[in-house]
């Protein structure tokens, strides 16, 4: 009975041990199959990390240009500033001119009329002395005629006497 109870109990053990080896073996696979899912997953992982690692890359770099266009568009903005302001300044410069150039000609037109009007005055002024100068040598020669006149009608009466 003993032995039979050892047998049983050896049999039973036996049968625990086998499963506990099936067990231990399934396990043993489960964990091998784990492992090599991890390595996968690892190898992904640095994949990944290369890939994020390249487009970190592309990002910086996208940022750079992106960076260097806003520099340049700051510039040429300020420049374009600059040169509206340029023009604003050019525009009232001449403005200034056509005022002043506008100014000149006015003058230029009152002088002429100015000039127009002392030749005029000269113009009569000579006519005037033209016509005084005939006049005179006119009246000159009637008073030298008259004189002559005057001298025969003396020279008349002086002889009459």
């Amino acid at each position: 009975m003993m032995n039979a109870l050892m047998r049983g109990l050896k049999q039973k053990l036996d049968e625990e041990m086998a499963k506990n080896r099936q067990v231990i073996e399934s396990q043993s696979q489960n964990l091998a199959r784990q492992a090599t899912n991890i390595n996968n997953q690892q190898e992904e992982i640095q994949q990944f990390s290369q890939v994020v690692q390249q487009q970190n890359k592309q990002v910086e770099l996208l940022q750079a240009k992106i960076d260097k266009k806003k520099f340049k568009q700051t510039q040429s903005k300020q420049l374009m500033a600059s040169s509206e302001q340029n023009l604003t300044e050019l525009q009232s410069r001449v403005k200034s001119s056509q005022k002043l150039i506008q100014q000149k000609a006015q003058a230029e037109a009152e002088m002429q009329q100015e000039v127009g009007k002392l030749r005029g005055e000269l113009n009569i002024k000579k006519n005037g002395n033209v016509m005084m100068n005939a006049l005179m040598r006119g009246l000159k020669q009637k008073l030298e005629e008259e004189m002559a006149k005057h001298r025969q009608t003396i020279e008349g009466q002086q002889a009459d006497i």
